[in-house]
């Protein structure tokens, strides 16, 4: 998919640092981003909506799933809904942050790393 591929180049290039992998493209994809969130995930940015084989998942109950079992880094929710509501959902969920997919790439980068920023600053990251 096209949005997935532009978001991890974009990633990769602008925090050269990080080990980025996207996820998502299947129910075996979902389950490993699970896996890999609790052993290694610092920042996670996860769509809201995902249509896998006919389903569709939340990335709201996914996260949920995540804090329960005792994920405690970053977690924005990304969503083609920026509605107080649909926000509102994202904060409840444990995200720190929900954007809107009507959001540049550029912009969403630099307000990513500001919400990071202010995370971090509350000491609240497990993996660094």
């Amino acid at each position: 998919d096209i949005a997935r591929t532009n978001l991890h180049m974009r990633l990769c290039k602008e925090i050269p640092t990080a080990r980025v992998t996207v996820y998502g493209k299947d129910h075996h994809e979902v389950e490993e981003f699970k896996q890999e969130a609790l052993e290694r995930g610092n920042l996670l940015i996860m769509d809201e909506n995902l249509h896998l084989s006919g389903e569709s998942i939340q990335g709201s109950n996914i996260l949920m799933e995540l804090r329960a079992s005792g994920y405690t880094g970053f977690a924005c929710i990304r969503s083609g809904s920026s509605s107080a509501a649909d926000e509102a959902r994202s904060l409840r969920s444990g995200a720190q942050w929900h954007v809107g997919k009507e959001v540049w790439m550029s912009d969403l980068l630099r307000q990513l790393r500001a919400e990071y920023h202010k995370f971090r600053g509350k000491g609240k990251s497990r993996h660094e």
